[in-house]
């Protein structure tokens, strides 16, 4: 499955979990996932998908090293593959049954014929082979339900800022000293938690922009690539993404450049943030 992806959009999907996207494609999927629902449904199907050829051996060199390097990044995929490697095993084992004792009750001519024939790759529901058509159709029905359940709530988790476990957590930043209710925009992520800040770039007169957050001694925490400025209806926002565990609590101060002609970066605008314990 991994060596074949025909459709585009699924193949775009698979190079963002790996990576590999330019930093304006990744920031448009990011700005994507965060305000719908439906697109994080299918970019958790891609991840299933991966993780699958992952354990079947179907990507190549370069995917698995990237999917090494950037996929397994969180504990929360870390989790997913340890969860789909002892599923595999457990169906393995209950396949691998199931045809011994098939074998046992047929003759020897058949059980030789059964063991040159190839192996094909089953189907879903194939994975259920003791249990009757009836129940293997019940049986999938449930761990459908199961697993669409835990997609939304991951969904749940990861779209609101309110510190609780989950992938993400997204705050949005004017220019300036951001406040609601007199005070500084402020989250609470847990140590796991990546940090999205969506930045509103007063004028999009560069096609570049780098940022730098910086704590309140004016130390840097940590610094972006090359980001570009997505266009929304109502303004124009660069969406950096911060990696878990490096925000403790305290004000930092994030500093928006853009690159100009010659190359250098001119400070176009400061935003203020406040981390919770």
């Amino acid at each position: 499955m991994g060596a074949l992806i025909l459709n585009p959009q699924a193949s775009q999907l698979r190079r963002y979990l790996l990576g590999q996207l330019l930093a304006d494609e990744q920031a448009q999927i990011e700005q994507r996932l965060l305000a719908d629902g439906d697109f994080f449904l299918e970019v958790s199907i891609s991840e299933e998908e991966l993780i699958d050829d992952y354990l079947d051996r179907e990507l190549s060199d370069l995917e698995i090293k990237a999917f090494e390097s950037h996929f397994l990044v969180t504990a929360e995929r870390r989790k997913q593959l340890r969860f789909a490697r002892r599923l595999a095993t457990y169906l393995t084992e209950t396949e691998d049954v199931a045809e011994f004792e098939a074998v046992s009750e047929s003759s020897a001519h058949a059980a030789r014929d059964a063991a040159a024939a190839p192996k094909k790759k089953q189907n879903f529901f194939s994975f259920f082979p003791a249990l009757s058509p009836a129940l293997s159709y019940s049986l999938a029905a449930v761990i459908l339900v199961a697993v669409v359940g835990v997609a939304w709530l991951a969904f749940r988790d990861r779209s609101t800022p309110s510190g609780r476990p989950g992938s993400f957590v997204a705050v949005t930043l004017a220019p300036g000293l951001t406040r609601d209710g007199g005070e500084i925009k402020r989250i609470k992520p847990t140590s796991n938690d990546q940090v999205v800040m969506r930045l509103i770039v007063p004028t999009k007169n560069y096609p570049v922009y780098r940022t730098r957050l910086l704590a309140d001694d004016n130390s840097e925490v940590w610094a972006s690539g090359d980001l570009a400025a997505v266009e929304e209806s109502d303004a124009n926002v660069v969406i950096a993404t911060i990696p878990p565990g490096l925000l403790t609590a305290g004000d930092y101060r994030a500093v928006l450049s853009g690159r100009a002609p010659n190359g250098s970066l001119d400070d176009v605008a400061t935003y203020s943030l406040r981390v919770l314990q």
